[in-house]
C-alpha cells in the first residue's frame, strides 16, 4: 500500500474516533432545571437574572400566555439544524445542539415564567466540552434574540 493512500485512511478513521470521543465525553446531562450559573469557563452566554455574556441583552417580557411565548420559542428550536428538545415541561425547555463538523454538543437553556403579569424568558447557550465556544453562543443567543424581537405574539394575560 502507498504511503499516500494510507495516510488517507488514517484519517478517514480518525473521525470516527473523534466523534465517538465526543460523545462518550459529553453525554446527555440528566437535567430538568434552569442552571443557577454558567459554569467557570468563558464558552456559556446567560441572558437571565445575571448575565454572563448576551452584549446588549436583558430578560425579555412579552404582554402574551407563557404557552404562546413557549410555542414560539419551541418553533424556533426545531427550525434549527442538528438540535434536540432534550426537555420540556412548558416553563423548562432544555435543547442540544449539534455543531457540524465534529458534532460538539451545546446546550440551551430556557426558563419562561410569569412576572408582572407578562411572560418573561431567561436564557442561557453552553458548550459540554473545551473552555472556548468561538463564539457560538453568544451568536446562537444573539440570533434568538432577534428572532424574538419579530414576533407578534397574540396580547393576553400571563398565565
Amino acid at each position: 500500500m502507498n504511503k499516500k493512500l494510507l495516510g488517507i485512511l488514517l484519517i478517514l478513521s480518525l473521525y470516527p474516533i473523534s466523534l465517538l470521543s465526543i460523545y462518550l465525553l459529553a453525554p446527555d446531562p440528566n437535567t430538568g432545571n434552569f442552571p443557577s450559573r454558567c459554569p467557570e469557563t468563558p464558552n456559556c452566554t446567560r441572558v437571565a437574572d445575571i448575565n454572563v455574556r448576551g452584549y446588549g441583552l436583558s430578560p425579555l417580557t412579552f404582554n402574551t400566555s407563557l404557552s404562546s411565548l413557549h410555542d414560539a420559542v419551541v418553533q424556533w428550536i426545531n427550525d434549527q439544524p442538528r438540535t434536540t428538545v432534550l426537555a420540556d415541561n412548558g416553563t423548562f425547555i432544555h435543547a442540544k445542539f449539534l455543531t457540524a463538523f465534529f458534532r460538539f454538543p451545546d446546550d440551551f437553556y430556557l426558563f419562561l415564567f410569569c412576572q408582572n403579569n407578562s411572560a418573561t424568558l431567561w436564557v442561557q447557550s453552553q458548550s459540554r466540552l473545551g473552555k472556548s465556544d468561538l463564539n457560538v453562543n453568544e451568536d446562537r443567543v444573539q440570533a434568538f434574540f432577534s428572532y424574538l424581537s419579530t414576533l407578534s405574539l397574540p396580547q393576553q394575560d400571563c398565565s
